[in-house]
């Protein structure tokens, strides 16, 4: 600052100008007086009097006027010299001739004032007026939207109005109107809005759209306007959009979804409230008409039901149906088709019922019509001979049938009623002959709704036949010697036709006969008699016929073979047919008789030529057989017998016992422990379920693997069967039940930001829920005791500051059956007067650009110490991985400008790929160098954006070739398997995960068991591959080899051009049962465990990012703290 220039003129006298009205102030805010100095001594006329210009000096001259001279140098050790002018800056020093009137002057500067809206603060003004002139004082704000002021004497208030920054002045005015001003800062805070009680969950039907005002559950505590944003968890559900405070949620479809409130003031600070929004199931409904049906008996018709019922959920829908006459017609429902079989003719009203997959259903009916049909010849009515004088009756009834059980009337016609005529009555047709001849007969039928079958058979009045005269008396013929025996006096004709004889033999092994006009001769053969018939024949061919004996002497049996030795089984019998094995040489009859050297072993029986031989103990006997034919003569034969133990079925051992599973879950039982066969064969296992829809079964060697598919109970009948089909069974009966579902997190808990010493509450309780609804008992633990400590009390989690640094805080909550889900919450304690820069959002956290593409990403930094961070410089990074630190690719910078204690500062940049970047997965993301004193520089890092950057086509994995295809361990060997997957497509694979199965048959798919661990698979380019690696172990407790199929399979990725292709080949895998053969009751008897590696793959391309450009910056959120005005 500058004086009032002097010029010396002579050493013993000075000239001056006179300073000015007002004069300029010193570097220390007090008023100069400019001395001017007329030799080298000066008298100085101290005043009583008292200068303050800090608060702590002050200086009295003694009592009345003191006079002094002060050379030179000791006037400037007291204030300083320039030249030869002099700077007063410790007293003030009233010079009668340059005395100038001098406005007021502040003393000292008043702080900065932090001050909430709606409240006050007060400070008091201090200004000195050089003259000692009485003062008024006024005060005004800069912005009195921000904070007023009014003062009363020298006590300044201050009255808050909205968060922001207003400069306060103070003016003080002497009696001259001179003045003198003061400013002081006035900083009103902005504060977050706060939730108030909890927005109840509401149910909206499918396509309607429910309001929620949402203004009653927050408050503002600077009583600024809100703005209202919301989401859905599940935009599929149901979505939301807000006008005002009212919020509204528009039901798409079934289910439930979580819709969060975030109320933000002017400012930018939040808060957030959730609900939930629950889209109940709704009816299928019918869609038209089913038309009725005409369904004829024996040609069943069938009808496709699904367009005729629609699911306004688009829910799957099952379908039943019933006929209310099942005499008429019935019904059978496969899938949606409905399949209705006539029975008889009538009508039947068939309803259909169409049910969603959780039991709201709809239904229809039609009428199934099955007409009248036609009676039907039953076979073929047989032709009829009548006699003259002789009628003859048929019976209709046999002959026609009627499908719909209708009665029939008869009717008959003759064609030729000079043969024959015919009648009536019921169904019994007559017919009369009439003359010698033929004529048909034609009958119909008619069912009472005049629907008819006709049948015509043929009527023939015939010849008279010949007839028998008297008796042909029996002959005895000897082997060797025939017989004569005229015939023509044995018969007579009564129409007098001239005869012709023939004759036959019964038994031609006993005696042949040729016939030479009348008369028959009768050769021997053997022993027996025949019986010999003679037949008369007229010229029209009638016949009549008589028959004698003929008797050839007997002679004894004969054997014929041998008959064969036989083994029988214990118990068991075997048959011999005897009659094979003699004969009789006349052809006699023979009886048999049997007897057994060893009854004890084996006995028999004969019934006529059948040998019944019965085994009774292992051993050998002889069965001597002997034939005997009428006359007494006999013939025998032997037959050596062997007897052995025959097979025994299997036998149940114990019971299995009762089983209790899980929906989802499976069990396999070991069964060949409760089976035993008495003979010791090796038994085969089959199992069924009672109810499939409950629980199915599959078996495995003697594991029965039993598969829960929904709750409610199943009987699982489990049969043993030996290798000659003989069987036994056992039940187990099986329950299904809901299992104990988990604790769920509910939002996150916030970052906590405390000093040394300081404690924090937490209510758990609004960061779980349990989906049964249980009552949940909460832990917590500190993974840094020495920077924080935690306790729970109830669900109250209270933290307490230990030191500075950073501990993460893991709340426990448990469910009564000991199910937990966790949150953690990170704790940073600070020490006062330190920055702290961290990063506290970035979006968006993923994006997908082509290469030379440009995307926004927007960083948002919170400086959450207690002190100023001075300016800085935020870097970019490029990373293969989601982490961000300074040892990736450094791509760009930009200038970081100083952030004040509490401020957030967030900052938009354009980030652009470069032209010729290879697609694939890469991570982008920002550090900010450490400034001086920073309390925590862990933090300086941002969370990563993963960046896809595309290719044109869509991606196919699939697997190239497993190895090796055959192994064969033992129960407990770990061996390996490998494959090569591969990226087939034109397109990036997006990260998906890699599984192990094995199944009992050659193919893998992922509908067989999966096991061990999983792996993920990383985004894959076109042509790119990785290894897959699975260290696999089976457990077999069998008792004998078990054989499986493993195989790897992988998740579907999004746009896939193949989804049929995820599953590997299978390697055929022979596991050998373990030393201890049996396994435990109702445990497993086979067992897999396995390991997952994914290895290989090409390294990034470097440097795919081009660099960025700022595009903008928001204004902080907190006004940066300045150091108070006026200090040293």
């Amino acid at each position: 600052m500058t004086g009032q220039r002097m010029t010396a003129a002579s050493r013993g006298r000075t000239s001056f100008n006179p300073p000015p009205r007002n004069p300029r102030k010193s570097a220390k805010g007090l008023p100069v007086r400019v001395l001017c100095l007329h030799s080298d001594a000066v008298l100085i006329h101290f005043v009583a009097n008292r200068s303050q210009f800090d608060g702590s000096y002050s200086h009295q001259s003694p009592e009345g006027s003191h006079e002094g001279m002060f050379n030179r140098p000791m006037v400037a050790g007291v204030a300083g010299r320039l030249g030869r002018c002099v700077f007063a800056s410790i007293l003030v020093v009233w010079l009668a001739a340059c005395e100038d009137p001098q406005p007021p002057a502040a003393c000292g500067a008043i702080p900065q004032l932090t001050i909430n809206a709606g409240e006050q603060a007060t400070v008091t003004a201090c200004f000195n007026d050089p003259n000692g002139d009485m003062l008024t004082f006024s005060v005004s704000s800069a912005n009195t939207s921000v904070a007023t002021a009014s003062i009363s004497g020298t006590t300044v208030t201050v009255t808050a109005v909205a968060p922001g920054n207003a400069s306060v002045t103070v003016t003080a005015s002497d009696v001259g109107g001179l003045q003198g001003q003061q400013s002081f800062q006035v900083m009103v805070p902005n504060r977050p809005p706060l939730p108030r009680g909890t927005i109840s969950s509401i149910t909206v039907q499918a396509g309607e759209t429910e309001s929620v005002d949402v203004a009653s559950y927050f408050t503002e505590p600077d009583g600024e306007a809100l703005t209202y944003s919301a989401t859905s968890s599940n935009p599929a559900v149901a979505t939301v959009s807000v006008s005002g405070s009212a919020v509204r949620v528009t039901a798409l479809a079934k289910g439930s979804t979580t819709v969060s409130v975030t109320a933000t003031d002017p400012g930018g600070l939040s808060a957030m409230q959730a609900f939930a929004s629950i889209v109940p199931n709704r009816s299928p409904e019918p869609v038209g008409t089913i038309p009725d049906e005409t369904v004829d008996v024996g040609d069943p018709i069938t009808v496709d039901l699904s367009p005729y019922f629609t699911d306004p959920d688009g829910d799957p829908l099952t379908y039943t149906a019933r006929s209310s006459d099942r005499n008429v017609a019935r019904v059978t429902v496969s899938g949606s088709v409905v399949t209705i079989t006539a029975i008889s003719k009538g009508t039947a009203d068939v309803t259909i019922t169409a049910t969603d997959s959780e039991g709201l259903s709809a239904t229809q009916s039609f009428e199934s019509m099955v007409p009248n049909r036609s009676p039907e010849p039953a076979g073929t009515i047989p032709d009829e001979t009548v006699e003259v004088g002789d009628p003859v009756t048929v019976d209709l009834s046999a002959y026609f049938t009627d499908p719909d059980g209708d009665p029939l009337t008869y009717t008959a016609r003759s064609s030729n009623t000079r043969v024959a005529r015919v009648s009536v009555s019921g169904s019994t047709v007559t017919i009369t002959a009439i003359a010698k001849g033929t004529a048909d007969v034609t009958v119909t039928a008619t069912d009472d709704e005049g629907l008819s079958a006709t049948q015509a058979f043929e009527s023939t009045v015939p010849n008279r036949s010949p007839e028998p005269e008297g008796t042909i008396p029996d002959e005895t013929v000897e082997v060797g010697d025939p017989v004569t025996v005229d015939l023509s006096p044995y018969f007579t004709d009564p129409d007098g036709d001239d005869l012709t004889y023939t004759a036959r033999s019964s038994n031609t092994r006993v005696a042949t006969v040729s016939v030479s006009g009348s008369v028959v001769t009768i050769t021997a053969v053997a022993r027996g008699t025949a019986d010999l018939t003679a037949t008369a024949t007229d010229s029209e061919g009638l016949s009549a016929t008589q028959t004698f004996e003929s008797a050839v002497p007997n002679r004894q049996p004969e054997p014929v073979g041998t008959i064969p030795d036989e083994t029988v089984e214990v118990d068991d019998e075997a048959t011999v047919d005897l009659s094979s094995y003699f004969t009789d040489p006349d052809g006699d009859d023979l009886t048999y008789t049997a007897r057994s050297s060893n009854t004890n072993v084996a006995r028999v029986s004969v019934s006529g030529s059948t040998l019944t031989i019965t085994a009774r103990a292992t051993g050998r006997a002889t069965i001597t057989v002997t034939a005997r034919d009428p006359g007494g003569l006999t013939a025998t034969q032997r037959v050596r017998v062997t007897v052995e133990q025959g097979n025994r079925a299997p036998q149940p051992v114990g019971t299995i016992p009762a089983q209790t599973l899980n929906t989802g879950g499976t069990r396999s039982i070991g069964v060949a422990q409760y089976f035993t066969d008495p003979d010791g064969d090796a038994l085969t296992y089959s199992a069924t379920s009672s109810n499939t829809s409950v629980a199915t079964v599959t078996v495995l060697g003697s594991a029965v693997t039993i598969r829960a598919v929904a709750t409610g109970s199943a009987t699982i009948t489990i049969t043993a069967r030996d290798p000659d089909g003989l069987t036994a069974t056992q039940v187990v009966s099986v329950t299904v039940q809901q299992p104990n579902r988990a604790p769920r997190p509910v939002g996150s808990i916030p970052a906590q930001t405390l000093n040394p010493g300081g404690t924090r509450s937490i209510s758990a309780s609004q960061y779980f829920t349990d989906p049964d609804g249980d009552a949940l008992t909460y832990t917590a633990t500190s993974s840094n005791t020495t920077v924080a400590t935690v306790s729970v009390s109830g669900s109250t989690v209270t933290i307490r500051a230990v030191a500075t640094g950073r501990a993460t805080i893991t709340i426990t909550a448990r469910d009564p059956g000991g199910l937990t889900a966790r949150q953690q919450a990170s704790v940073h304690v600070v020490s006062s007067a330190a920055p702290d820069l961290e990063f506290t959002n970035v979006t968006p956290r993923s994006v997908t650009a082509a290469p030379g593409g440009t995307f926004s990403v927007r960083f948002t930094i919170r400086n959450s110490g207690d002190a100023a961070a001075a300016a800085t410089t935020m870097r970019f990074y490029e990373s293969d991985n989601a982490t961000i630190s300074t040892s990736d690719r450094e791509f760009d910078d930009d200038a970081f400008a100083a952030l004040a204690a509490g401020s957030i500062r967030t900052v938009t940049y354009d980030i652009t790929l470069h032209s010729n970047a290879s697609p694939g997965v890469i991570y982008v993301g920002a550090c900010l160098d450490p400034v001086a004193g920073e309390s925590d520089t862990s933090n300086n890092c941002s969370p990563s954006v993963q960046v896809t950057i595309s290719s044109s086509g869509s991606p196919n994995l699939r697997f190239k070739g497993i190895s090796p295809r055959n192994v064969t361990v033992s129960s407990g060997t770990t061996f390996t398997i490998t494959d090569t997957l591969v990226n087939n497509g034109t397109g990036v694979s997006s990260s998906t995960t890699l599984r192990l199965f094995w199944s009992t048959d050659a193919t893998i798919s992922t509908s067989d068991t999966q096991f061990g661990t999983t792996s993920t698979v990383p985004p894959l380019d076109p042509s790119e591959e990785r290894n897959a690696t699975g260290n696999i172990r089976f457990t077999n407790t069998s008792g004998s080899a078990v054989t499986v199929y493993v195989g790897f399979c992988v998740d579907v990725v999004d746009n896939e051009t193949n989804e049929n292709d995820n599953c590997s080949q299978s390697v055929r895998v022979v596991v050998l049962s373990s030393s201890n053969a049996e396994s435990a009751a109702g445990g497993p008897v086979i067992e897999g465990t396995g390991e997952l590696i994914v290895s290989g793959g090409k390294e990034l391309p470097q440097a795919r990012v081009k660099g960025v450009i700022r595009t903008t910056v928001e204004v902080p959120k907190a006004a940066r703290r300045e150091p108070p005005s006026g200090s040293d």
